[in-house]
């Protein structure tokens, strides 16, 4: 059984150095990795414009086809709900304390 596990990791490490080789290949002919952005640049700034002028975040969501979240963060700050989405260390949560019949506090 030895045997097969180290032509395994054999041919996985085979498979690793090609998949490295065609990316590195691939980055070199100016292919882009990642998911593409939602919003081009002018886009993104004509959203700041529209916002700074008094748009609401959702009327500017709804006329770019975005969620409000992706407005959100073309303008580098958090959405309302954020706080309740997000807690940090400052917030921890600290869970209701019941006083009533059969709490183990009370004992």
């Amino acid at each position: 059984m030895t045997v097969f596990a180290g032509i395994a990791e054999f041919e996985r490490t085979l498979i690793l150095s090609r998949t490295q080789e065609g990316r590195l290949a691939a980055q070199a002919r100016g292919v882009a990795f990642g998911r593409p952005k939602k919003m081009l640049p002018d886009q993104q700034e004509l959203a700041r414009e529209l916002v700074r002028d008094g748009k609401s975040i959702s009327a500017v969501a709804r006329t770019f086809n975005v969620h409000p979240a992706t407005i959100y963060r073309v303008l580098d700050r958090q959405p309302p709900y954020a706080a309740f989405l997000f807690r940090s260390a400052a917030q921890p949560h600290r869970p209701r304390v019941s006083s009533g019949r059969g709490s183990r506090l009370s004992r």
